[in-house]
């Protein structure tokens, strides 16, 4: 399956849908609303820049789902109208360069509108439109231009749910010695994944350091990472175990295996149907992290509009075409495209 995803950012575009409570008034009681656009930066240091940006503390700032960092992506946040200096409230109507480089910035603008604080609970899905580079032309000849599809595919968890691009990925380790209490081992892993300037520049030392510098909102993502270690390996074995598939592929990426069936039907359906172990979603909730059990669905079904099949301007004798689809909330858009492609290379 040869094929290139996020070769520029600008390959890779998410916007979120979210279902908000708007208010049009001002008001100090209530958290402002802003639309985040972000390029090669992930949520969590997106966050942190923009609360050192205005001075305020990042508990104050809320925010639904985690955008890749290698893409171009808009998300709404929250930032408590409480915490909000004449500096933010000025911006109204336009919008805060909090950070911009050469290839990579963050920007902030005002929406004008006040409502609850965003959480996971806001967020209905997200819109994808990513080009795949690098295809052959045989591939081209299987798609047809600007087509329509209804596309089933295993809902498992994608590599970058469990470390940084180009990192090891560990964090489900990391989710599971934070479980057992092992702070020991979690101040180790937290030190290896690197996944922040703060930690590069100054490791973590004691259980002390761990909790101190640690954001709360962080320490749940980690715990959700071994949940969704945990969800995609009851998968696995089920389709592992099972004497009714005929054709599947098993593959190791980056050192996570996935099994892939051939094809989605009613037999797949039914292996992957009443799974015991419910994707726990773990979320801070008064200073505190709880573990929420999900009916996270095993197979999604989604439309996708397959673009022109066209010259590939980064790879000669290679195609490109974009894909563009929605996703409900927590669903990898990258395992989808994987499950596609194998599709249409077979």
């Amino acid at each position: 399956m040869n094929y290139q995803l996020k070769v520029i950012p600008e390959d890779f575009i998410v916007k979120e849908k979210h279902r908000l409570c708007l208010e049009y008034k001002d008001s100090t009681e209530q958290n402002i609303y802003f639309l985040l656009q972000k390029k090669n930066y992930e949520t969590f240091e997106a966050i942190s820049i923009i609360a050192n940006y205005f001075k305020i503390n990042q508990d104050n700032i809320g925010y639904a789902g985690l955008k890749d960092i290698d893409g171009v992506t808009e998300q709404y946040i929250s930032i408590n109208a409480a915490s909000l200096s004449d500096k933010i409230k000025c911006c109204r109507g336009t919008y805060c360069n909090v950070m911009d480089f050469e290839n990579k910035f963050i920007r902030l603008f005002h929406t004008g509108k006040v409502g609850t604080r965003i959480n996971v609970a806001s967020l209905e899905g997200n819109y994808f439109n990513i080009t795949a580079r690098g295809i052959d032309a045989n591939i081209g000849n299987k798609t047809n231009n600007n087509s329509c599809i209804s596309f089933s595919f295993i809902n498992y968890y994608d590599t970058q749910r469990f470390g940084i691009p180009g990192g090891d990925k560990i964090t489900h380790f990391l989710g599971a010695a934070i479980e057992r209490k092992d702070y020991t081992s979690a101040i180790k892993l937290v030190n290896r994944i690197n996944d922040s300037q703060d930690i590069v520049e100054r490791p973590l030392r004691s259980i002390d350091d761990f909790f101190s510098r640690i954001d709360l909102r962080k320490i749940a993502f980690y715990r959700s990472a071994y949940s969704s270690y945990k969800w995609n390996s009851q998968i696995i074995e089920r389709l592992e175990n099972s004497k009714q598939i005929k054709n599947s592929i098993t593959s190791e990426i980056e050192g996570m295996k996935f099994v892939f069936p051939c094809c989605i039907d009613n037999t797949i359906e039914d292996i992957l149907e009443n799974l015991p172990y419910k994707y726990k979603r773990h979320v801070v909730v008064d200073k505190d992290i709880i573990p929420i059990d999900t009916n996270r669905p095993a197979i999604i079904n989604t439309k996708v509009m397959l673009g022109k099949m066209e010259k590939d301007e980064f790879n000669y004798g290679k195609y490109k075409f974009t894909l563009s689809f929605f996703l409900p909330p927590g669903c990898y858009a990258t395992m989808l495209i994987k499950q596609l492609m194998m599709k249409l290379h077979s």
